[in-house]
């Protein structure tokens, strides 16, 4: 239920903490028990989490874990740090 009522955010409106809680309830393997792991929602808000917060190392660790492109994520952290 709360990956549904998160999901109905738009996306332009979610704020790091709440992709935040949409990647872990959607990560695959997270333990939740909801059954509605979804790999590709998960790394999709764990990449927006990451655009905003470009030196959320935990997040960056699970964005590997899901295999993610090392180089976009690379990225990612770099293009943040020029924002600063």
């Amino acid at each position: 239920m709360a990956t549904a009522t998160l999901l109905q955010i738009p996306v332009k409106l979610r704020t790091p903490r709440v992709n935040l809680m949409l990647a872990r309830l959607q990560h695959p393997g997270n333990g939740n028990g909801s059954g509605c792991a979804n790999k590709a929602a998960a790394l999709f808000a764990y990449i927006e989490v990451v655009r905003e917060c470009p030196m959320a190392l935990q997040v960056i660790e699970e964005l590997l874990e899901l295999k993610a492109d090392g180089n976009e994520v690379n990225s990612l952290v770099l293009h943040g740090n020029t924002l600063s």
